[in-house]
């Protein structure tokens, strides 16, 4: 390799974040996994006539949607919510798994020191 190895600057808590998601890849899935795979987790789960699902963040891997789930702060990122009756994919989405997706992400970003796998 030509030229000086690259070396990272430390900005703080963007560094931090940005780590987290450049060397330790995670994903958030609508889903209470392993159950209810992607891409159509939301619809399967409705359709298998559930009352539960939720939203996971878990460690990226070839299998699609098949990495453990991330453990940060001492808890594993990994929740479920109620299926309201009558409710079809984009409501459920819209009131529940969007907004829990979106705060466990935060959860793993600002807590990624200490992320990690799940024990099994």
């Amino acid at each position: 390799m030509d030229g000086p190895p690259i070396e990272p600057i430390n900005h703080g808590e963007l560094f931090t974040t940005s780590c987290f998601w450049l060397y330790s890849p995670a994903h958030s899935a609508a889903s209470f996994l392993p159950a209810h795979k992607a891409p159509n987790a939301i619809q399967d789960c409705l359709e298998d006539g559930q009352r539960f699902t939720g939203g996971s963040v878990y460690w990226l891997t070839p299998q699609i949607d098949g990495g453990p789930v991330v453990a940060a702060g001492g808890r594993r990122l990994q929740e479920r919510v109620q299926i309201l009756p009558g409710e079809n994919a984009l409501q459920l989405w819209k009131r529940a798994l969007a907004p829990l997706g979106a705060e466990l992400l935060l959860i793993a970003a600002t807590q990624s020191k200490g992320a990690q796998q799940w024990p099994n």
